[in-house]
């Protein structure tokens, strides 16, 4: 058993080396991303050490000072995160812009073996291949991106969760106001699970981070932000509606209209209320709360879903189904995210993936019994016969 083991410990570390450098040589092909998404977050920084809080949202201003970081670049994108979190990142304009993007692509690798270690100590070391696998985090790096922060954030708020901390699942589900569009549902879906305490921790820290904004940018800086986010002249703000995630990316790449999206937004709303209403396992409801609220977002990239890293790992383990742990492990690999390479209407592939997963996150409610039930899942010519017991 204990040689076993060792094997069976060698070949996930073995295969996770080989997703590492898969990802390491994609990366290259990508290009350094200092002078894109790391930029904007850079000078949201660099603005907020030197005190220009009031116009912290002035786009003309953000462009010359990336400019000025940079000695000039072809495309600006803005800075959008809200006031507390650019004073997060003012210890970053501390250090020269191309060291400072070093310090920030290592510590998302630190924060990501972080949450590898955590899957590895929770589920055995196989689950470090899913972890491995999985695009999204790889791509947020390499784009410079921060969406290895809210991997560890929705992390957090599952631990927290799950060992009945609520007042501190609370706290960290509201520094998801940080990036607010994807997590718009984690408060709803805490108030229908009826968990009062987390939602008055959520609540409270919600009212001081939009407190110290306030106090930190004035109402003509709240205006100019709110000014900032609805724009739509500027492409970076918004670029390839297909390739990103959600419900307007399923319905661009079909060739819908807004009815088709109004639709599947319904829908995605009413999956998510149901599992939090009907599962009470903390992985479960608070995963259907962030998927829903990713597809509902217009403005969702594929490594925004690095969110679901530690959640997507649980199901695979802990769903009851086997139909929902095929499905956690479909939204793990690779493939469906490399699908938007092929563009329309094969850009849709993993907004379907994810709403798949949504749609069978409460599957576990018609197999919950005090006896044990024999279930049988008809596709085409093949029949799955699955067992649990309650």
């Amino acid at each position: 058993m204990a040689a076993a083991d060792r094997r069976l410990k060698t070949a996930a570390l073995l295969g996770a080396l080989a997703a590492s450098l898969f990802y390491l040589a994609l990366a290259a092909a990508i290009g350094p991303a200092q002078n894109q998404d790391f930029l904007n977050l850079y000078t949201g920084g660099q603005l907020a050490r030197s005190g220009h809080f009031a116009d912290l949202y002035d786009f003309d201003l953000q462009m010359r000072e990336q400019d000025r970081i940079t000695g000039g670049v072809r495309l600006h994108f803005p800075f959008v995160r809200p006031p507390f979190y650019a004073l997060l990142l003012s210890p970053l304009s501390w250090f020269a812009f191309h060291t400072a993007y070093r310090i920030w692509i290592a510590f998302h690798i630190g924060l990501l073996l972080c949450v590898w270690a955590w899957s590895w100590r929770r589920f055995g070391p196989e689950s470090i291949i899913y972890c491995s696998l999985f695009l999204p985090s790889a791509l947020g790096i390499a784009h410079g991106q921060d969406c290895v922060v809210f991997s560890i954030l929705g992390l957090a708020i599952l631990e927290a969760a799950e060992h009945r901390k609520d007042k501190l699942a609370g706290v960290f589900a509201a520094l998801t106001l940080a990036k607010f569009h994807l997590f718009l549902l984690v408060p709803i879906a805490i108030a229908v699970r009826r968990r009062w305490m987390m939602l008055a921790a959520y609540l409270a820290s919600a009212t001081a981070l939009a407190a110290g904004s306030m106090a930190l940018v004035g109402p003509a800086g709240v205006k100019a932000y709110l000014a900032l986010l609805t724009r739509q002249d500027l492409v970076t703000l918004s670029p390839s509606p297909e390739r990103m995630l959600g419900v307007r990316s399923i319905a661009v790449n079909l060739g819908a209209g807004f009815w088709l999206e109004a639709m599947l937004a319904a829908v995605v709303v009413a999956l998510v209320l149901w599992t939090a209403r009907t599962q009470a396992e903390d992985w479960r409801w608070i995963s259907a709360a962030i998927v829903g609220s990713l597809l509902l977002s217009p403005h969702t990239y594929e490594y925004d879903a690095a969110v679901l890293l530690a959640f997507l790992v649980a199901a695979a383990h802990r769903a009851g189904s086997p139909v929902t742990r095929a499905a956690a492990v479909a939204a793990l690999v690779p493939v469906p995210y490399l699908m938007t390479l092929a563009g329309s209407p094969w850009a849709a592939i993993p907004s379907l993936f994810l709403a798949a997963y949504l749609a069978l996150l409460p599957y576990s409610l018609y197999f919950t019994t005090t006896e044990t039930r024999r279930f049988r899942l008809s596709i085409g010519s093949f029949g799955i016969s699955t067992r649990r017991s309650a």
